[in-house]
């Protein structure tokens, strides 16, 4: 199974759907080159994991960073992997929606964004990449048993020494 093939037509399918969204909200959306508030030391699955490490194995590293501070590949406040970035990079900040556990649907944005209405046709399904995402994860690990099941970025770089 070639996962990288799954994880790309995933990020094309992803990046449709931002482009629409960020053409409704316009202005009020404020993530912008130099705004990294929310780029920080996250995990990534499997999945992410094995389809980004070829690509990112040959971008130089960009911060010693290996807490849970900033992305480490953050570098004078601007991605250094931005055409690689993970999923939770492009979708995060802005306007999501997603289930709760009574079943109701919520909704959520960067409270940086002016404020805008969200309503089903206006916002990301983020439970729906999610649940692609998890299934992309579990066909990885079936794959490869050998990978963890969670991953911070920066050990893509571990991983190949």
């Amino acid at each position: 199974m070639d996962i990288s093939h799954l994880y790309q037509t995933l990020i094309a399918q992803i990046e449709v759907l931002c482009t629409h969204v960020k053409s409704i909200h316009g202005d009020s959306i404020v993530c912008r080159a130099g705004c990294d508030e929310c780029c920080v030391n996250f995990t990534i699955g499997a999945g992410e994991f094995a389809a980004l490490k070829g690509k990112i194995l040959n971008l130089p590293e960009c911060s010693a960073n290996k807490d849970r501070g900033s992305c480490f590949f953050l570098k004078s406040g601007l991605c250094s992997i931005y055409e690689f970035r993970p999923v939770i990079c492009r979708t995060h900040g802005l306007p999501v929606r997603f289930a709760v556990d009574d079943g109701s649907v919520e909704y959520s944005s960067c409270g940086k964004n002016s404020p805008i209405t969200m309503n089903e046709s206006n916002t990301i399904d983020i439970d729906s990449i999610n649940e692609k995402l998890a299934i992309l994860n579990m066909l990885a690990l079936k794959e490869n048993p050998a990978l963890k099941e969670r991953y911070y970025l920066y050990e893509i770089f571990e991983q190949a020494n």
